[in-house]
């Protein structure tokens, strides 16, 4: 009779899930390692130094911007960059961090403003994974602004 045996499985697998220890919340020392990767962020495009940057992504990182194609994986995002007019102002408010195990994440407001454009503010939410050797890299940046969508012209 196979009742039983599916009956036997399904209890034999819920048991095997209870005894999984669950991912430990972060530690102060990951919660200061984002940090640093988010000022990171703010230092390098200040400086103009895109290749530094760049190396701060996943390899396959995605950066999803108001009114723009999804920006996918470092070789587009190091093109993506280089178009950058020089940024006068950068600063990241009001992040928070949270996550567990090899994920974390961060929430922030953003303020940015670059040569020949209005200063804008904005949100955004961060995706990081701890990479190997203990490091973390962003995986997704999406980030949106407060400013209202250009009037298209005819």
């Amino acid at each position: 009779m196979r009742p039983p045996i599916v009956v036997g499985t399904v209890v034999v697998a819920a048991l095997i899930a209870a005894c999984q220890t669950p991912a430990a919340d972060l530690t102060e020392q990951d919660r200061a390692a984002l940090e640093q990767v988010i000022e990171d962020v703010t230092s390098t495009l200040l400086a103009g130094d895109h290749e530094t940057w760049v190396g701060l992504f996943a390899e396959d990182a995605v950066i999803y911007s108001p009114n723009a194609p999804a920006v996918k994986g470092r070789e587009v995002l190091r093109s993506w960059v280089a178009t950058f007019p020089p940024i006068q102002d950068l600063a990241f408010l009001e992040v928070e961090i949270w996550g567990q195990g090899d994920y974390a994440y961060a929430m922030s407001d953003y303020r940015f403003s670059v040569e020949g454009s209005p200063l804008d503010t904005g949100k955004q939410l961060w995706v990081f994974h701890r990479a190997e050797g203990s490091s973390w890299e962003i995986m997704v940046l999406s980030y949106s602004s407060d400013l209202p969508v250009p009037e298209l012209q005819d």
